[in-house]
């Protein structure tokens, strides 16, 4: 089932991680004013191939991705909590989007958790690592992926939420499959993703209604320029908006 919802999508994939217990939440004219309409492009593409190869680009990244298949096909009680509690032979997950990030760095890449230099990493943090992570070579354990068209399954994505967001300091989770152009958009592309998160996406793997951990399929615009991630699309009733973010795309060594 289709989860395209505003106001489902908007304050769930971008105001609930790390919400603080007494931050005042942007009101609905703030959200209006930040949003932009999407609009079909002039010389879109047509077709959907496509535009990875699909496959990790590093070991590092392969044992992440081998490591989070596991995790949801296994998950049989998951749930969106800032304490993160996990059982594997029971198959609980309970975590929110940093928790799950930090505890699978710790198993498939801890130079690059321990680059993030805290105990317990918020998004904001892990966006800030991965910005400062150079393009040409890895540093650290990390490398930042520019274009989006350069991510791979494996790869990190992270943002911190701007200003008027309060009371939120972004959104992070992990590339895990193929990303696809929209056909009619130039800008737009839907790309495959695991995270944890109160709600799920199209074509999610959490049932309607349910919160933690899943992969699901999200949709993002890029600046046609660099080609880097400049927003989140939501929408609602056939109408498209973008929610305009810089996300930070970082590769695991």
């Amino acid at each position: 089932m289709r989860r395209s919802l505003v106001f489902v999508l908007v304050f769930s994939l971008v105001t609930a991680p790390i919400v603080l217990a007494h931050a005042r939440r942007p009101s609905v004219p703030e959200w209006v004013r930040h949003l932009r309409p999407v609009l079909p492009s002039v010389g879109a593409v047509t077709s959907v191939a496509p535009v990875t190869d699909g496959a990790p680009a590093t070991p590092a990244a392969q044992r992440t991705v081998s490591l989070l298949d596991r995790i949801v096909r296994e998950a049989r009680a998951t749930r969106y909590n800032h304490t993160t509690i996990v059982d594997e032979r029971r198959g609980r997950y309970e975590l929110d989007c940093s928790g799950l990030v930090a505890w699978v760095l710790a198993r498939s890449s801890p130079r690059s958790l321990a680059a993030i230099h805290s105990s317990r990493p918020v998004a904001a943090e892990i966006a800030a690592t991965i910005a400062r992570a150079p393009i040409e070579q890895p540093r650290n354990g990390w490398q930042r992926v520019r274009r989006l068209a350069d991510a791979r399954p494996g790869d990190v994505f992270a943002w911190r939420n701007p200003s008027w967001l309060r009371g939120s300091t972004g959104h992070t989770g992990f590339i895990v499959g193929p990303i696809e152009p929209v056909r009619g958009y130039a800008n737009m592309f839907r790309v495959r993703i695991t995270d944890s998160n109160v709600t799920g996406y199209d074509s999610d793997t959490r049932p309607l209604g349910t919160s933690g951990l899943g992969t699901g399929t999200s949709t993002v615009t890029i600046d046609l320029d660099t080609g880097a991630i400049n927003g989140i699309v939501v929408g609602h009733l056939g109408t498209s908006w973008v929610l305009p973010l810089t996300v930070e795309v970082g590769r695991l060594h």
